[in-house]
């Protein structure tokens, strides 16, 4: 499994082969293998080759086509590895970006993700920390939300250099 998803994703650097992955049905295959799955290994590399499909709109299209954006939020929640983490807060921000409102509003009405957010944000490297800050600032507007995800990030940034003496 870990070669033929490590052969995947190296066909994914090639723009033209996204699209044959899709029609080649990918996706469902890899959201069956997310579901069954307990080892973070093939886990974490399966939503890698997940995450590149995504960041392209007909594939987050074929993705909200499955059961993977509940499957997805659930292990952005309770998955004990960041890297599997870091991969479904990116993920997820593709679909967010992709999927519009609609999707946003899903995403919203799971506020057990929010403290796994603020937790990347305080633990995670500077990348996942761009991602989560994008993804809360999508779900703060969704509700309206008056309260800066910036000035909460810097709060847990100083927090945690404080720790850190």
């Amino acid at each position: 499994k870990k070669n033929a998803l490590a052969a995947i994703f190296g066909l994914l650097v090639y723009h033209g082969n996204h699209e044959r992955a899709l029609e080649a049905g990918i996706v469902p295959l890899l959201v069956d293998l997310i579901a069954c799955t307990e080892r973070s290994d093939p886990l974490a590399d399966s939503l890698l080759v997940l995450d590149a499909l995504a960041e392209k709109i007909d594939g987050s299209i074929a993705i909200l086509q499955t059961p993977a954006l509940p499957l997805i939020m659930g292990l952005v929640k309770s998955s004990v590895s960041r890297v599997v983490k870091e991969y479904c807060v990116s993920i997820l921000l593709c679909l967010c970006t992709n999927g519009g409102v609609e999707v946003i509003g899903i995403l919203a009405k799971e506020s057990a993700i929010m403290p796994t957010l603020y937790s990347l944000i305080a633990d995670g490297t500077s990348h996942v920390c761009k991602k989560a800050l994008r993804l809360i600032n999508m779900l703060q507007k969704f509700h309206g939300s008056s309260s800066s995800s910036l000035a909460v990030a810097s709060a847990l940034r100083k927090e945690r250099i404080v720790q850190a003496f």
